[in-house]
């Protein structure tokens, strides 16, 4: 071989990366095997990465305020929600899930709804 196809091939190997070539490999080998997701697959993947965002957040939630803890200034206790919000959030966009961007989109601004009533209910019993 030459040295500048070699060269080239050299480069052409660092450009890759051990997770495009896993794809590529798995993608050739699975081809025939591997369907495309089906909605419910799809739905499923979603709500079961909402599900542990919501866990997640109740969890870190109820550590400081829930149940017969003590009151909480109001101002830490939108401060806890803010982190522990955006916490959930970057869990669940880490999460494995199926369908295309504008699918997992609609989940995540469900996701961020039930978080915003939860926060609502852990104000009000803040406040109690």
């Amino acid at each position: 071989m030459a040295l500048g196809a070699l060269n080239a091939l050299a480069m052409k190997v660092v450009d890759m990366t051990v997770e495009g070539i896993v794809e590529d490999s798995i993608s050739d080998r699975f081809a025939d095997v591997v369907h495309e997701p089906t909605s419910k697959e799809i739905a499923t993947s979603n709500n079961i990465a909402k599900a542990r965002s919501i866990a997640l957040y109740i969890h870190a939630m109820e550590e400081y305020c829930g149940g017969d803890r003590p009151y909480i200034h109001p101002n830490p206790l939108e401060a806890l929600h803010n982190a522990v919000r955006r916490q959930s959030l970057v869990e669940f966009r880490r999460a494995v899930k199926l369908g295309d961007d504008q699918v997992s989109q609609s989940y995540q601004e469900v996701l961020d709804g039930e978080m915003s009533e939860l926060f609502s209910n852990y104000k009000k019993h803040n406040e109690t």
